[in-house]
């Protein structure tokens, strides 16, 4: 029951990580 929540920040965490890591280098979507 303990490993779901655990998942879930990872996931976030990751996504998070993701989004600060592109955004920068992808101001706006390729045409």
């Amino acid at each position: 029951m303990s490993l779901s929540p655990s998942i879930f920040a990872a996931n976030t965490t990751l996504l998070f990580i993701y989004i600060i890591i592109i955004t920068p280098f992808s101001p706006s979507p390729p045409p």
